[in-house]
């Protein structure tokens, strides 16, 4: 009997151990689950912050492409501007100079 006895208490001692060291096996993936959580934390701010800079760049850029159109039609404008001037400028020198034409006795063609 005082075999069996030392046999069960070799067997819980063996339970004891393997307890413990099941334990320390959860502790250990408990603290490396906490630190995995922090780092998906960390890594969602960073996501966050990423699409948050995105949208504002995107913002910025919709804005510059707005600004070059202005700028561009604005440029359009006074290119007619001066188109026109030129064109007045002609017109008027075509006018004058059917004017001498006709003072000298010239005739118009048609």
């Amino acid at each position: 009997m005082s075999d069996s006895l030392g046999q069960m208490n070799h067997n819980l001692e063996g339970l004891k151990s393997d307890l413990n060291e099941v334990t320390k096996g959860r502790d250990c993936l408990d603290s490396e689950v906490l630190v995995l959580k922090e780092q998906l934390e960390m890594a969602q701010a960073v996501a966050e912050e990423n699409e948050a800079i995105a949208i504002e760049a995107r913002q910025m850029a919709e804005a510059r492409k707005n600004y070059a159109e202005e700028e561009e039609v604005k440029l359009l404008e006074k290119s007619v501007e001066e188109l026109e001037y030129t064109i007045n400028v002609l017109e008027n020198k075509v006018s004058s100079s059917m004017e001498r034409l006709k003072g000298n006795g010239c005739r118009e063609r048609s």
